[in-house]
């Protein structure tokens, strides 16, 4: 596989958020009436995520190109995800990065209600549609919390965990507000014992403040132009010149005065507001 240019990448990019946008921001909606916390129980993805073994899925957070590599692989068929999972060095570095996650057998231990169609598959058209179902959830859990953690803190979980991994309590901190399943990681584990050990009460109090704070603390008044921030942030667009952004902004469909983008003056304001979060 050729790597592709920065050009295909953003296209490819703008044409996941024109789909993806509309979906987050009904999620998010949701949430904000809420109280900030989660509405999927009619979701129940619980038993998806027990019986496929995703408990951990906060492991990802610790490789960023782990998590890019989810939808390319999802996005194969089933020839081509063969391929790339078996012969990982022919393959994209993502896709061996994830390769070696995915590959894991905990990772595609067999439902224990399986539906009546899955146990007419092949052994190997089986594993291939609890890969598929495996990418598919962890492509999505993985996506929504580094966007609400752009949307909140300014900054994707990837670049947080690997702050809090060097000894950031602050990051540390903030993270756990995003995803409570990040105190699962051993350094987190580490950390908690050293402060239980050591009398760190502040730290506690802090790391339990963020544990019972709801995801999203308060309204946001820009919702869907901070969401395409943060998952353009997380792609690492937000470098190019503040007239491109608008334009991508527009072809997306989050551009117009009803979204809260007028002109490059006023979308320069919302993206020193939202790298502001990040200094915070």
């Amino acid at each position: 596989m050729e790597k592709i240019s920065v050009t295909e990448r953003l296209d490819n990019t703008i044409h996941l958020l024109k789909s993806l946008i509309p979906e987050l921001d009904a999620l998010i909606a949701d949430m904000q009436k809420n109280g900030g916390w989660f509405t999927l129980d009619n979701l129940d993805l619980s038993p998806a995520i027990k019986n496929l073994k995703l408990e951990n899925w906060a492991e990802f957070y610790l490789d960023e190109k782990a998590i890019r590599a989810l939808p390319v692989l999802f996005l194969l068929n089933e020839d081509e995800l063969k391929n790339a999972l078996k012969n990982p060095d022919q393959a994209k570095e993502d896709l061996k990065i994830a390769s070696s996650i995915l590959l894991e057998e905990d990772f595609f231990e067999l439902p224990d209600n399986a539906e009546e169609h899955f146990s007419l598959l092949s052994p190997e058209e089986q594993l291939f549609e609890l890969k598929q179902a495996s990418i598919g959830i962890l492509t999505m859990i993985l996506g929504l919390f580094n966007a609400l953690s752009g949307m909140v803190h300014g900054t994707s979980l990837c670049k947080l965990v690997a702050q809090a991994k060097n000894g950031d309590d602050d990051a540390l901190c903030k993270s756990v507000q995003i995803d409570r399943t990040i105190l699962f990681l051993p350094f987190a584990k580490e950390r908690i014992i050293k402060a239980q050990l050591n009398n760190n009460g502040f730290f506690l109090e802090k790391l339990a403040l963020k544990i019972k704070s709801p995801i999203l603390g308060k309204k946001i008044k820009y919702r869907t132009l901070w969401l395409t921030l943060a998952l353009l942030d997380d792609e690492g667009f937000l470098s190019l010149p503040h007239e491109e952004i608008l334009n991508i902004c527009e072809k997306i469909g989050v551009y117009g005065a009803e979204h809260g983008i007028e002109d490059v003056g006023h979308l320069r304001k919302r993206l020193t507001d939202y790298k502001r979060k990040n200094w915070n």
